[in-house]
């Protein structure tokens, strides 16, 4: 009985042994958790600082303002004027352009007021060609000057 006893008393050492190894590694794999967070708070601190003097730095224009930039911006206007109609995909074949270009070119006529956006049919959504008509009020107004010249 009394070996018995000894053997016992040697295996809860044993098991003593490992729960403060693995508590000891709880504690280690604690602090690194820690200072991962603390090192993730200062680069999130870092970024935005980074971010922050980029924004300052870049000046302060709204899209249009940036797409009316764009060199074929004025031949755009004109061609519209001239042939009193326009579509994505007219700019496109017009001046040999891609879809993006000309969806920009379209999209910053419209958000300038050359022209008001509604299709040519009356359907709900617009064709995907989305052809749009000059106004009988802006056609009086356009002058020879505003034509392209060939």
């Amino acid at each position: 009985m009394n070996e018995q006893h000894n053997e016992n008393e040697r295996t809860i050492e044993q098991i003593q042994g490992v729960l403060k190894e693995v508590s000891r590694r709880i504690q280690k794999n604690l602090e690194l958790l820690d200072s991962l967070r603390q090192a993730r708070e200062i680069l999130e601190t870092i970024l935005e600082e980074a971010r922050a003097r980029k924004a300052e730095k870049e000046p302060k224009t709204d899209n249009n303002t940036q797409e009316k930039d764009d060199p074929l911006y004025p031949d755009a206007v004109k061609l519209f004027r001239k042939e009193k109609r326009i579509s994505v995909s007219f700019l496109q074949r017009s001046f040999a352009i891609g879809y993006g270009r000309a969806k920009k070119l379209l999209t910053t006529m419209a958000a300038e007021g050359i022209f008001d956006g509604t299709p040519i049919n009356e359907d709900e959504r617009p064709p995907r060609g989305r052809i749009i008509k000059l106004d009988e009020s802006e056609d009086e107004n356009a002058s020879s000057d505003d034509e392209p010249k060939e």
